[in-house]
């Protein structure tokens, strides 16, 4: 948030670039290719890392960044998303290979895979060990808002994406505090339910006072 504030893209968003110390504060390291969007007057800035176009991670690039093409701020919108589906699977959403192949050769690589849900991920059992839970029960915790979520980020359509990373963050908070998400342009059966997990107790009360009145 802090560099897009300043019009600077990162473009190299993997989980090795980010560390979390032991409080929790979260660390964005090695913005050795990161570009400054335009400057103070509106041009477009020149910088020692414009022609570096392959200096980059190809399993975490947007696919505009693999093209070549101009970038914008959802181009790490979008490495964020890769970065998430690791977090919640224990895996990436796809792999590119390294090292050989044109730019654009891997652009329309990354084109042509469908990016499955996390929810539909092959998770094997020490991923879901290590949080907690069992293949299944991952699968059942990441269906719906998550999978929605991981699926706006990783749009291949920079302008579907979320437009920034505090819009991102939002939907995430919102779906911790059990309230709809932006992504998942629910029904009204979704939003009540949201609803009854946000009251549990207050719902749970309810059904047994409506129960009672029918008796």
């Amino acid at each position: 948030r802090h560099a897009r504030a300043r019009l600077i893209i990162h473009r190299d968003l993997k989980p090795s670039n980010i560390i979390v110390t032991a409080d929790g504060q979260v660390k964005l390291l090695d913005f050795g290719i990161a570009r400054l969007l335009e400057d103070a007057l509106g041009n477009e800035a020149p910088t020692a890392a414009a022609g570096a176009t392959r200096a980059l991670t190809p399993q975490s690039a947007s696919p505009e960044q693999l093209a070549g093409e101009p970038l914008g701020t959802t181009s790490d919108i979008y490495s964020l998303g890769v970065v998430l589906y690791e977090l919640l699977t224990g895996k990436r959403p796809y792999q590119l290979a390294t090292g050989v192949g044109s730019a654009t050769e891997l652009h329309a690589a990354l084109i042509a895979i469908e990016i499955g849900l996390p929810s539909d991920a092959a998770i094997d059992a020490d991923a879901a060990t290590m949080r907690g839970t069992t293949p299944a029960g991952l699968r059942r915790e990441l269906a719906g808002d998550l999978d929605a979520i991981v699926g706006k980020a990783l749009m291949k359509d920079a302008a579907l994406r979320y437009e920034s990373a505090e819009a991102m963050a939002a939907d995430l908070e919102r779906h911790l505090r059990h309230e709809p998400v932006l992504a998942r342009r629910g029904s009204w059966a979704y939003v009540a339910g949201r609803a009854l997990r946000r009251h549990r107790t207050w719902a749970g009360a309810s059904a047994v006072a409506l129960l009672a009145i029918a008796i």
